[in-house]
């Protein structure tokens, strides 16, 4: 069994801006959550990502979506080695 797993995020929009990266690799717990990943991709890239990414009680905040391997999961969802974490930024239409 993994002690330890390997997901890749991809960032697309505000947050490529805000971590200067198309993506990265995050080394985690083999038991870790969503919130688990987006906590430490915060410790990572600081503050602005927090602000971007979580409301003042620690949700994610309202529009913002997360995707594993393409499927909308939550902040409770495990992950496991080689996933691909995708946060989806507010879509706007008009």
């Amino acid at each position: 069994m993994l002690k330890r797993i390997s997901i890749l995020v991809k960032h697309f929009a505000s947050v490529r801006e805000i971590t200067n990266l198309n993506e990265e690799k995050l080394n985690l717990r083999c038991d870790s959550i969503i919130q688990e990943a987006l906590e430490e991709l915060i410790r990572i890239h600081g503050v602005k990502l927090s602000e971007y990414l979580m409301d003042k009680k620690g949700d994610l905040k309202v529009g913002l979506r997360i995707l594993v391997n393409g499927e909308i999961v939550t902040l409770r969802t495990r992950l496991n080695n080689n996933d691909v974490l995708v946060i989806v930024p507010p879509v706007g239409g008009g």
